[in-house]
């Protein structure tokens, strides 16, 4: 349509529409994320008995993933950074960090990452006595959507985990859980 067909129905907003239809936007280009390192979130878990057990370590980091990335969601934030600090049984600690790109507040992407992380800072035989989990580089979550997302891993994940919170507001943590989390009879 001409600009002049479009001031019939649009009057004053129709140089706006005329433009936009042809991609063109004045308002600045920016980053998804302006990361402003806000503040850290951390979770921790102390082992009742330290261990050497990886279903026990992964077990315990999807639990801190889990409430770290809720928080991120109830605040309407992603991380960018994560470090996990093991304490071992003799006192000595270790410590690995990874950047997430792009940033994130998905309990299953963050937890992707944040496997290998355990690897990485897990270099000891020694059993494990305490885990810490830290989020940094929080900034806000992104306000427009990906214009090819339409059905995609990561949408499907979203929306899980979204209607996961649904559930955990209103029937209480424990109502629904991930698999991971689950104790085996033999823990």
């Amino acid at each position: 349509l001409t600009l002049e067909q479009l001031k019939i129905p649009f009057h004053f907003r129709a140089p706006l529409l005329y433009d936009w239809i042809r991609g063109i936007d004045p308002t600045p280009v920016t980053t998804s994320c302006n990361c402003k390192n806000l503040s850290i979130i951390r979770s921790d878990h102390e082992f009742s008995d330290d261990t050497n057990n990886a279903d026990l370590l992964k077990r315990a980091l999807y639990l801190m993933v889990e409430s770290i990335c809720k928080t991120l969601r109830n605040r309407k934030l992603t991380g960018g950074a994560t470090k996990i600090i093991l304490s071992y049984s003799d006192g000595l600690q270790s410590t690995s960090k990874l950047k997430l790109v792009p940033s994130t507040s998905n309990d299953m992407a963050m937890f992707k990452k944040c496997v290998p992380l355990l690897n990485k800072a897990w270099t000891r035989r020694v059993r494990i006595r305490h885990m810490r989990l830290i989020c940094e580089k929080i900034c806000q979550g992104a306000i427009q959507a990906d214009l090819f997302s339409v059905g995609n891993k990561e949408t499907k994940q979203a929306e899980l985990i979204l209607a996961m919170d649904k559930i955990h507001d209103k029937f209480g943590k424990n109502s629904i859980k991930a698999g991971l989390t689950m104790r085996v009879k033999n823990d």
